[in-house]
């Protein structure tokens, strides 16, 4: 948008066409408001100064996406609209409406979505969903997600605690002292999986309880391993599966997966290649 408000370096429009140029495909739509102030941009004296986008949040309302022809139901031109609403304190959309519209409306579908937030203002935390509901008349609602947070004095600072489906507990968490997540414990007998030995925000080891053992704690000596090492580029250099299968990967200078080697020999390896790009279109 070229508008000098809140919309200016906005993308309000995009038209996808098909090959001849000529036939519509897609149109998708967004749109926008002002949200709160947040301080002053320091050049206010100038012209060119468009302090709603320096000094306010912009807020997405609306999402919508056309399809003249070709729709999901043959040759029925549909339209996808989302619509957000209810921001909260810190401007977080606490209710979403979803539709699906096709010109033979019996296939017209629509769906709310509330989300209600956790704020930890200690450790500066925002926006946390703690509870998500459907609803299909924005009337009656079914609360179908929770996520129970840690306390902000705890250790964990906030972290997620426990999950839940439907109202039933799904499992318990707990993580390292750096906050990469540790042990995911179900909510059923001898069901968890312990992460260590991090690099670069991926675990090196992943324990599981033995299938056939009757009781398997977590840090026990009757887990099974699942390894992998981690290369400074955060690539993987080799996995190590449940059965004791080793798999080494190797790559190019641009960090592009470029060899799978098998440690076992009845295995061949795989190695990919890449043209370089003379398109000028930056296709690999």
């Amino acid at each position: 948008s070229r508008k000098f408000n809140w919309e200016d370096g906005k993308e309000l429009f995009s038209d996808q066409y098909d090959k001849d140029g000529v036939t519509l495909l897609r149109r998708s739509e967004s749109k926008f408001i002002q949200g709160k102030r947040y301080g002053s941009a320091g050049d206010n004296g100038l012209p060119t100064s468009n302090t709603q986008i320096k000094e306010y949040s912009v807020l997405t309302t609306e999402s919508k996406k056309i399809d003249p022809i070709d729709g999901y139901f043959g040759s029925d031109d549909s339209e996808f609209v989302t619509r957000f609403s209810d921001f909260n304190l810190y401007e977080a959309p606490q209710l979403i409406y979803e539709e699906s519209r096709y010109s033979n409306s019996a296939n017209n579908k629509s769906r709310w979505t509330k989300t209600t937030y956790q704020h930890d203002t200690t450790n500066w935390l925002l926006n946390m969903a703690s509870k998500q509901q459907r609803s299909a008349d924005n009337s009656t609602w079914t609360t179908y997600e929770e996520t129970v947070y840690y306390a902000s004095s705890h250790a964990n600072k906030s972290l997620p605690q426990q999950k839940k489906r439907f109202g039933t507990l799904i499992g318990t968490m707990d993580y390292h002292s750096d906050g990469n997540l540790k042990l995911f414990e179900y909510n059923l007998p001898n069901r968890w999986v312990q992460y260590d030995n991090y690099k670069r925000g991926k675990p090196q080891q992943v324990k599981l309880p033995q299938r056939y053992t009757a009781s398997c704690a977590a840090n026990s000596s009757c887990h099974i391993l699942l390894s992998q090492t981690i290369n400074d580029t955060g690539t993987v250099k080799d996995v190590t599966d449940l059965n004791g299968y080793k798999t080494s990967y190797g790559y190019d200078s641009l960090n592009r997966l470029q060899l799978i080697d098998p440690l076992d020999s009845a295995w061949a390896n795989t190695s990919i290649s890449y043209d370089a790009d003379v398109s000028g279109m930056g296709v690999m």
